[in-house]
């Protein structure tokens, strides 16, 4: 099996009854769940598929989605994504790895159903965006990804930020310390074949795996200065010897990132829109 294949495509997934209020019209793709809600203006076009963090409510998720209206008022259609209903904190390195599997695979189904359009783009935030960088990596309909606060290597993401004191731990640090040199080893040569076969499934959900099939993306990373759960080294680790990404440093942290947000609307829309950058 190639490393791109360990994430397939959710099958089944059905399409709502469109309904509209409040001038948008709207409808949800459903299986056993409801896995997005799809918002457009007047006609479905330019999807951008967004991705929150972790631990997005209801009330989160009005928030994410009115901050980015401006998107739908340029005739973009925005697919917001519902995570399943889990504590991803209290999960062991292997359930992770189920989690973030489940939620790339209903990512490309959702994509998939959506027939009408050749192209799609993300938004991933912190958790989303890792899922996001991943979905970009294995699904060959997505052209450009908007990344926020964000990154890859779990060593750093585990052992160099506040999320050491949340996340559940298999090994330790001096084990993953180890682990993570051969990881390096391998992929520096890309023998994805025997990243496969580590004893742990953490390198098959760090974005680094996926960089080499990234290079023909479009990505925009939004990081935070101060950010002490995702580690600016992180993003750095992301980013190192990829010309395809633009980076964008703001000086915030992991939670007061959005205060930013009014000034990255116009180069967000920018990018989606293939415009050239003041």
């Amino acid at each position: 099996m190639k490393i791109t294949e360990i994430y397939g495509k959710e099958e089944g997934i059905k399409k709502g009854k469109i309904d509209r209020k409040n001038g948008l019209s709207h409808f949800t793709l459903n299986k056993r769940r409801r896995i997005a809600d799809v918002f457009y203006l007047n006609s479905f076009s330019n999807p951008v598929i967004i991705i929150p963090g972790a631990g997005c409510n209801d009330e989160k998720k009005r928030v994410i989605i009115s901050k980015f209206k401006f998107l739908i008022r340029e005739n973009f259609s925005l697919i917001f994504y519902n995570y399943p209903d889990l504590n991803v904190f209290s999960f062991s390195d292997n359930d992770f790895f189920n989690y973030i599997k489940r939620c790339v695979e209903e990512i490309r189904g959702v994509i998939k159903t959506i027939e009408n359009s050749s192209s799609f783009s993300i938004i991933g935030m912190s958790l989303g965006g890792i899922i996001g960088l991943i979905t970009t990596g294995v699904e060959e309909r997505i052209e450009k990804s908007v990344i926020f606060i964000s990154g890859g290597n779990f060593e750093i993401i585990t052992w160099k930020g506040l999320l050491r004191f949340k996340l559940k731990k298999d090994c330790s640090r001096i084990a993953c310390k180890n682990m993570h040199k051969v990881y390096k080893k391998l992929l520096d040569k890309k023998m994805y074949d025997e990243i496969l076969k580590l004893p742990r499934k953490c390198f098959l959900y760090d974005p680094l795996t996926f960089k080499e099939f990234l290079k023909n993306k479009k990505i925009l990373m939004i990081n935070g200065l101060f950010d002490f759960i995702i580690p600016p080294l992180s993003a750095f680790e992301m980013k190192k010897g990829m010309k395809n990404i633009r980076h964008i440093w703001c000086p915030s942290t992991h939670l007061s990132f959005f205060f930013f947000f009014p000034f990255l609307k116009k180069k967000i829309f920018r990018f989606l829109t293939n415009e050239t950058d003041d």
